[in-house]
């Protein structure tokens, strides 16, 4: 799920100081790991719901 925008595996501070990404990147990526982590807190309860 690696784009350029949401380089794998995650971004590091550093890339933020040399201007390789910027904040808008961060946002990116922190709205996918919230997908993510959602979309696995769904899972587990349809899973224990059987």
């Amino acid at each position: 799920m690696a784009s350029a925008a949401c380089p794998a595996p995650l971004a590091r501070y550093d890339q933020m100081l040399d201007g390789s990404l910027d904040l808008g990147d961060v946002i990116e990526m922190h709205t996918v790991l919230d997908e993510l982590e959602s979309n696995y807190e769904r899972a587990v309860k349809a899973a224990q719901v059987r």
